[in-house]
């Protein structure tokens, strides 16, 4: 998924679709292991996948911390 299509999405739909992606990318890891699925380059998106949700959930937290900080001093 595009880091645009995330902007899009609130926090609440965020955690879901980070629950799923670590879901996701915990049967993947077994299926490797198992020998079930072969492309193994879908590990490889989900972790980007996840690493794009929780950049977003950080920025999302820092500007709400700036903008509370912003509010007091004025």
């Amino acid at each position: 998924m595009k880091y645009k299509e995330f902007i899009a999405k609130n926090d609440k739909q965020l955690t879901k679709d980070l629950a799923d992606a670590l879901k996701n990318l915990r049967e993947l890891r077994f299926g490797i292991a198992t020998r079930e699925v072969k492309n193994t380059k879908a590990i490889v998106n989900v972790r980007k996948d996840i690493a794009r949700i929780l950049t977003l959930r950080r920025e999302r937290e820092i500007a709400k911390v700036l903008s509370e900080e912003s509010k007091n001093e004025s």
